[in-house]
């Protein structure tokens, strides 16, 4: 059901710590292993526990003086998230709240995510609606095909009930080559060629011309012990950029350096954790400067 705000609206709050909650310290004496998951999107995702849901809100950092101060401007950009996840610990359904400024007035969107998982736990469809006054609008549809090891092979794209494009990946010497067609069979766009590490983790994204394979774009990516991306590096029309990754013990990423011809970036990440391990709020300071702070509220079987 779609909202409209006047403006200007604030909403300032204060964090409290619930019962439960405990500091980064703390958690280094809890065994969190206990809780893993493997197999799934709580795994990917890295969560713990059996998680049945959670709620994501990010808030603007307003002050830090003796407690943190949040505050929800309607006046910015902004989104709430709610996950839930169905026996396996795959994800079912994401609901994002989104809240925008067209012209003068405050629009609320609600977008519902819909996924499909098969017998081996891969995710075969992802639909997507717009809810508007509880009617639903279906917005696009994205089926993934696997061949009999598991491996994808194609993806089927459409918008609203038509067709959009069809991605076929083929394996051609050590890459996965993506060809992109149109609803009429044309090949479209750039060619993206495709190389994986031994554990699955993409190390190179390589973009040609779809008519004389000229290299367009570079993405190199570097990763851990752990599967966690230390590193990037992309060069292409945007810019050429690098950027490193650092990670705690929990696997949660603590800091990101990013550096450019343009200028650098360093942000770096503070967690609070519940007693599953899993965190339940996250500050971001940017360049030394408090940003922003995203809470979690979890729902566990």
């Amino acid at each position: 059901m779609k909202k409209k705000y006047l403006l200007p609206i604030l909403m300032v709050c204060q964090i409290t710590f619930m019962f439960g909650q405990i500091s980064n310290s703390e958690k280094e004496r809890i065994n969190c292993e206990n809780n893993l998951n493997e197999g799934n999107t709580l795994a990917n995702d890295n969560l713990k526990g059996k998680v049945r849901s959670y709620k994501s809100t990010v808030h603007e950092v307003v002050s830090n003086s003796d407690k943190l101060i949040y505050k929800t401007d309607l006046r910015r950009n902004h989104v709430h998230e709610t996950f839930f996840f169905d026996i396996n610990g795959n994800v079912q359904e994401v609901m994002a709240q989104y809240l925008y400024e067209p012209n003068t007035q405050i629009e609320d969107i609600l977008i519902k995510n819909v996924y499909k998982f098969d017998s081996n736990g891969k995710n075969i469809e992802e639909i997507t609606y717009k809810i508007k006054d509880t009617i639903s609008t279906l917005l696009r549809k994205e089926i993934n095909v696997f061949d009999s090891t598991g491996k994808k092979i194609e993806v089927i794209k459409y918008e609203r009930n038509d067709l959009k494009s069809k991605v076929i990946r083929k394996r051609e010497k050590e890459a996965i080559i993506e060809y992109q067609y149109d609803a009429d069979g044309k090949l479209v766009n750039d060619i993206i060629s495709l190389k994986y590490d031994g554990r699955g983790n993409e190390i190179e994204r390589i973009g040609l011309n779809s008519q004389n394979k000229k290299v367009k774009s570079t993405e190199i990516k570097k990763y851990n012990s752990n599967n966690n991306q230390i590193g990037y590096h992309y060069d292409g029309p945007i810019g050429n950029f690098k950027c490193e990754y650092k990670f705690d013990a929990n696997n949660n990423m603590i800091e990101k350096k990013c550096t450019s011809k343009t200028g650098n970036r360093f942000n770096r990440y503070e967690y609070v954790y519940d007693n599953y391990c899993n965190w339940i709020q996250k500050i971001e300071t940017i360049d030394g400067k408090l940003d922003n702070v995203t809470l979690r509220v979890y729902e566990y079987r």
